[in-house]
């Protein structure tokens, strides 16, 4: 799909990192847990759970099928440091700067968006606060069976919006989202606050963002300012090798 053109029509966003920034709160948060319990931090670290439901990032660590007890009692220890975490923040107090003109102007421009979070839902209304009902469609841990890299969580998205996987594009932070992105089929966009960029890219994103904000501008430079106008891009590796990084200033 690298390169070919696309007919686009919705914008489908993970949250954490990318939306709100929470990755700083996340790292400590799970860095406590897991020094408290001690549980190894994981080859990649901390950040390398990122994108996935909590109880699957869990069960991996502990080497347990997702619904074991032990695993479920790490779970509800673990949503301990997630509510005093909500309780340090007002509602929609971590949004990205410029999150909301963001999607002001997807819409005003005819863009369907929705997201799609491994989040639990309390703490996705609790950080989207004011904006929350902008979006058309939030999906959460909750809404789906299997988390993220699979792709179920993006394809529900698109059900409910209306619209085909491949006229979708996902904007991710974490490895484990652009994998969810490129498993639905849709056209994955990413931005650098949870991996690096040669991971992103060689997860398989088509394009990498220094700030989520700047994506209006990307869709504008590749003709897709109107929705159902076709978008051309190129790789994000390039033919030479390094990853392709767009930085509008």
């Amino acid at each position: 799909m690298t390169a070919a053109t696309r007919q686009l029509t919705a914008v489908l966003f993970d949250m954490d990192g990318v939306l709100v920034d929470s990755t700083d709160a996340h790292v400590a948060a799970w860095t406590q847990f897991l020094e408290e319990r001690g549980i190894p931090v994981p080859e990649g670290g901390v950040r390398s759970l990122f994108g996935r439901r909590a109880q699957e990032a869990l069960a991996m660590l502990l080497d347990r099928e997702p619904d074991a007890p032990i695993v479920r009692a790490a779970l509800a220890e673990l949503e301990g440091y997630a509510t005093a975490l909500l309780a340090d923040h007002a509602p929609g107090e971590r949004l990205v700067p410029g999150a909301p003109e963001l999607i002001r102007e997807l819409l005003g421009a005819g863009w369907k968006v929705a997201v799609g979070t491994s989040a639990r839902r309390h703490v996705a209304e609790h950080a989207l606060g004011a904006l929350l009902p902008a979006f058309g469609v939030v999906v959460t841990a909750e809404d789906v069976s299997r988390g993220k890299p699979d792709p179920e969580v993006y394809l529900a998205a698109a059900r409910r919006l209306a619209v085909p996987a491949d006229a979708c594009v996902v904007v991710e932070d974490a490895v484990a989202g652009v994998q969810a992105g490129v498993a639905a089929g849709t056209y994955v966009v990413a931005v650098p606050t949870t991996a690096p960029i040669e991971q992103l890219c060689d997860a398989g994103a088509e394009r990498v963002l220094q700030r989520v904000t700047d994506l209006p501008r990307l869709l504008a430079r590749e003709g897709a300012v109107e929705p159902v106008t076709g978008v051309r891009t190129p790789p994000c590796r390039s033919p030479r090798g390094p990853a392709h990084v767009h930085h509008d200033r």
